[in-house]
């Protein structure tokens, strides 16, 4: 709450997932929709949504689900399929607001093996074969969601950083979003919330023979309890969903596409680490 006040003493307000998730949230998918099918936003839903906006000033928008959500990856094509809808949406609601994006990318491996948890978390099991589609994959890539969200957001209003160097270029991300020079003292006094572990391959395994006998929806009841006691921190193995092969092949194509966004958008800002400096 320190760090809000402090903001908010600099003309920035910040909407945090709780701010925004259980009202804001839904009505800006209703927005994003009536867009798409209607060529415009209802008055009354924008003038709900651009509510949150300060008079003057700046508002971070910080809340992951507006640019979709893991289960989209089950159903479209695309790293994340609607974000760039979702980024024209913010600008519709906003026409004359500047505009800035910060955001990660990760290695190809570890994003879907991630996305794949959280649908196993928060939907219930399936399998593996069922959520990665190797055709419907095949042309995800970082590179073309960047080429689609500067169709709304011009490349120098563009800060990237690899997921992978995220502790190393944390304080750079914070100074640029925030405005301070400074950021020890937000960093300082953040209290992050205790994250879910990761799951276990064992947890997946064991969600993988009882989900048939029991049914998804009970099974789901079930996810966190099994995944504490076949820990990761125990020294239980990870959940592996890639061969090394496959893995070194990602890799690869990740190592590409950040070399490729470089090319493309030259103005655009990647934070590499561990150095902290700016290349672009």
């Amino acid at each position: 709450m320190e760090n809000r006040d402090v903001l908010e003493a600099e003309g920035t307000k910040l909407a945090a997932p709780r701010d925004i998730r259980n009202d804001w949230l839904p009505d800006f998918f209703k927005a994003q929709r009536a867009l798409k099918t209607q060529g415009a936003i209802p008055d009354d839903l924008a003038a709900r949504l651009r509510g949150i906006a300060p008079q003057s000033g700046t508002l971070i928008l910080t809340e992951e689900n507006i640019i979709g959500v893991p289960n989209d990856l089950v159903q479209l094509a695309g790293i994340y399929p609607l974000m760039g809808a979702r980024v024209a949406t913010i600008k519709a609601l906003f026409p004359d607001a500047t505009l800035e994006l910060y955001f990660s990318v990760r290695s190809y491996d570890s994003f879907y093996r991630s996305m794949y948890s959280e649908v196993v978390r928060n939907r219930g099991f399936l399998p593996f074969d069922e959520f990665y589609n190797e055709d419907r994959f095949a042309t995800n890539s970082w590179a073309a969601m960047i080429d689609e969200i500067t169709a709304t957001i011009p490349g120098e209003n563009i800060t990237l950083w690899r997921f992978e160097d995220f502790r190393a270029v944390m304080p750079d991300v914070l100074s640029r979003i925030s405005g301070f020079d400074d950021v020890a003292p937000l960093i300082d006094r953040y209290a992050p919330q205790t994250t879910r572990p990761s799951l276990s391959q064992k947890t997946v395994d064991i969600l993988g023979d009882i989900a048939p006998a029991i049914g998804i929806k009970e099974a789901l009841k079930l996810t966190e309890t099994i995944n504490q006691h076949y820990a990761v921190a125990d020294g239980h193995t990870p959940l592996s969903v890639f061969s090394d092969e496959k893995t070194a092949t990602f890799k690869a194509a990740y190592t590409s596409d950040l070399a490729m966004i470089r090319t493309r958008h030259p103005a655009l800002t990647i934070l590499d680490g561990p150095s902290v400096s700016a290349v672009t």
